[in-house]
């Protein structure tokens, strides 16, 4: 039984036009994967953007043989003004970020997601994520993700989860009008990200959002995000204290549809069991356990 009833959803017409947003920077070695992942895509409408932050290799080059529908290079303040540019840029009726390194996890991701929207009407749809190394050297210490081990998000399964953690943008589509209101850029810069993002949309809006029980991404290990995790880890909290400031200034109980919110059907018993983990004050303590057990492994795994 939900707390609330949901807000009416913008039934938007039916989805037709995918646009896939890359950011990139001296790509050159990724790019043309990345790009001919989603020309493989068997959907056949797909806007492809790109957006350089000025490269000085050959990635513009690369990109432009693949004669995307709007290619702009020029120097950005980081990769979520540049996300944030391709958003505003596209004109699909939804908008995926695939940036440089990541690629779509088979060719039929994009027409798979397109007919989740149109049976759903939700205003966002989220899969699920492939973590992999390019090379065989590549090393990550993100404890999160073990390279070619399936993240399964169904237990994301309501909007309350936000308050501890977000959905990757790797597995999230978005309907372009989320951006007419939210967006990447926070007012403290402390919390610009997706994470600003989905809690403006899904929390803050309370649009309704579906996950699709199938793999979205092969998402790059290595990158930005799972480098240096202890960089990164501080400052997820640290935006994540900004955003329940704004989002759940009275807690985390918001109002909700119910457990199950973002799920097709009730989950199986370990989903659900997942689930009840992240509610509750456990969550905390086994997280940091995790994460410093892998800090430790990662150090002593590095050459």
């Amino acid at each position: 039984m939900s707390d609330s009833p949901r807000p009416p959803s913008e039934r938007a017409p039916p989805v037709t036009t995918v646009s896939v947003v890359t950011v990139c920077l001296n790509a050159a070695a990724t790019i043309a994967a990345t790009l001919d992942s989603v020309l493989a895509q068997n959907h056949p409408a797909i806007e492809q953007l790109v957006v350089d932050g000025g490269s000085r290799d050959e990635t513009v080059a690369i990109a432009r043989s693949r004669q995307p529908a709007w290619l702009v290079s020029e120097a950005d303040g980081g990769i979520y003004p540049a996300m944030q540019k391709g958003a505003l840029a596209a004109s699909g009726d939804v908008v995926f970020f695939l940036n440089s390194g990541d690629r779509f996890h088979d060719d039929s991701v994009v027409s798979d997601v397109v007919r989740c929207f149109n049976e759903s009407g939700a205003a966002a749809v989220f899969g699920n994520l492939l973590p992999c190394y390019l090379e065989a050297g590549d090393r990550h210490d993100h404890g999160a993700f073990r390279a070619g081990k399936l993240l399964d998000l169904s237990y994301f399964s309501n909007r309350r989860l936000f308050y501890d953690e977000s959905v990757h943008h790797q597995t999230m589509f978005y309907r372009r009008s989320i951006f007419d209101r939210c967006g990447f850029i926070c007012a403290d810069g402390r919390a610009t990200g997706e994470y600003h993002l989905n809690m403006c949309a899904f929390v803050g809006q309370g649009l309704p959002v579906q996950h699709l029980p199938r793999p979205i991404c092969r998402f790059a290990l290595g990158g930005t995000s799972t480098a240096d995790f202890a960089t990164e880890w501080a400052r997820f909290e640290t935006a994540r204290e900004v955003l329940r400031a704004i989002y759940f200034p009275d807690g985390r109980d918001v109002p909700f549809e119910g457990e199950y919110e973002y799920l097709a059907s009730p989950p199986p018993l370990g989903t659900r069991l997942k689930i009840r983990l992240r509610r509750s004050p456990l969550h905390a303590v086994v997280s940091r356990v995790k994460q410093a057990g892998n800090r430790l492994l990662a150090t002593h795994a590095r050459p």
